[in-house]
């Protein structure tokens, strides 16, 4: 009996061997920290492996339990990983899992193809937003889309580590759609993450990118627009006009920063200033766009660009030209400058305050910017004075007035006045 079992525990050693290099040959990780994805997410997997063949959509397949279903998926190859990213809308709850079958990888010094398989869960509760793509490789400028899934205004932080330039947050409205541009900063291209966040829902998209004719660059922005993105409707044929500010959040003036307009724009815009010679630290420069829009409907997108020696930043401009449009009385009351006091770091001060430096127009009033302060009006005396004298001199005038009336009037003898009454 005990020949048998050390003969069982001797065969279950070798199975485990053999197995074990299997086992090690393949890594696969999802880029966040759990298997577990939300209604509509947008799950991001990593493959790591001495691959023969390459990982391609014909040989990826998505199941839900035993049952192959369709999905939007992508593969992509960034180094020597392979990545794959899928829009899980509408999968309902349930388990799920990613098949890669007929894929050659070497386990140790022998060739296989067994099947990779990748598991993975969709809860009942839904993400705040997908983004589309969730893999990107790209020589040049790109974007990525990000839609809202839940059903109040979602923001969404963005965060390159100074990779890209671009916008540091949108806002979703419920259900709508956004096309985030970023600017390749760097002329090497090497892996990256760009992390995506909103409150209840994060994303790593991994970026392979570089422009080889882009030439290095001092990353850190130096200003900014504010607002960073605007849009705006318009009737065809019509005119529009819209303030915004460029911010300089630096410790140093900015000599000669140029504006320019991206070439989708330069139909249906125009920017006053194109050019500004001196930015103070600090300080801010009210900057205006004249929209005007085609004679056809049209949906057109684009950025202004403000550049320096140092620095770019990008404002994202989205436009839509809608035949016989009206605005709501909400968009009729509201002004054309775009930007608030609290975009600018500063303060709306109180009626019987004073701003130390000169006020800024804002969306929501005058602004005292953020170099100034709210100071308390001092009452002055001179009125109370002022009041005071006007009253002594009125007591004057008739103590004046009085006093000659009374040596006026004619002085009357009472015994005469008797015997002419007889």
């Amino acid at each position: 009996m005990k020949t048998k079992n050390k003969v069982f525990i001797f065969s279950l050693f070798l199975i485990l061997i053999s197995i074990t290099p299997t086992l090690l040959a393949i890594e696969t990780q999802f880029t966040k920290e759990s298997n577990i994805f939300d209604q509509g997410e947008t799950l991001i997997a990593k493959i790591s492996g001495n691959f023969v063949d390459r990982i391609t959509t014909e040989n990826t397949l998505f199941y839900q339990d035993h049952i192959r279903i369709p999905i939007t998926y992508d593969v992509k190859k960034l180094n020597d990983d392979f990545y794959i990213y899928a829009l899980l809308i509408d999968k309902p709850s349930g388990n799920y899992s990613i098949r890669i079958n007929d894929v050659d990888y070497m386990d140790g010094l022998k060739t296989t193809d067994a099947e990779i398989r990748m598991n993975f869960t969709i809860t009942s509760e839904t993400a705040d937003f997908y983004v589309t793509p969730g893999v990107v490789e790209s020589n040049d400028d790109f974007s990525l889309e990000l839609r809202s899934l839940g059903g109040a205004t979602t923001k969404i932080d963005i965060d390159s580590q100074d990779a890209f330039t671009h916008n540091s947050s949108v806002e979703l409205t419920s259900g709508g759609t956004k096309n985030v541009n970023f600017f390749i900063n760097d002329s090497e291209k090497i892996l990256r993450e760009i992390i995506l966040s909103s409150e209840g829902t994060t994303y790593n998209v991994p970026v392979l990118a570089g422009n080889p004719n882009t030439p290095p660059s001092n990353k850190e922005l130096s200003f900014k627009f504010e607002p960073n993105n605007i849009e705006v409707s318009l009737a065809t044929n019509s005119e529009a006009t819209r303030i915004i500010y460029l911010v300089n959040n630096n410790d140093e003036d900015i000599e000669d920063v140029f504006l320019s307009l991206s070439s989708s724009l330069k139909d249906y815009a125009t920017i006053t200033p194109n050019k500004i010679e001196n930015l103070k630290a600090g300080e801010t420069e009210k900057v205006e766009i004249l929209f005007e829009s085609s004679e056809i409907s049209a949906n057109i997108s684009g950025d202004i660009i403000a550049s320096s020696n140092t620095s770019t930043t990008y404002l994202s401009i989205s436009l839509s030209f809608i035949p016989d449009y009206v605005p709501s009385e909400d968009e009729e009351d509201t002004e054309s400058i775009l930007t608030t006091c609290s975009q600018l770091g500063g303060s709306i001060c109180g009626d019987e305050e004073r701003c130390s430096e000169e006020t800024l127009p804002t969306k929501d009033g005058l602004c005292c910017p953020a170099s100034g302060s709210c100071e308390e009006i001092k009452k002055s005396n001179t009125g109370k004075w002022i009041g005071w004298g006007i009253i002594l001199l009125v007591i004057v005038f008739l103590a004046y007035f009085f006093k000659k009336y009374k040596k006026a009037r004619p002085s009357k003898d009472l015994l005469s006045m008797a015997k002419g009454k007889n």
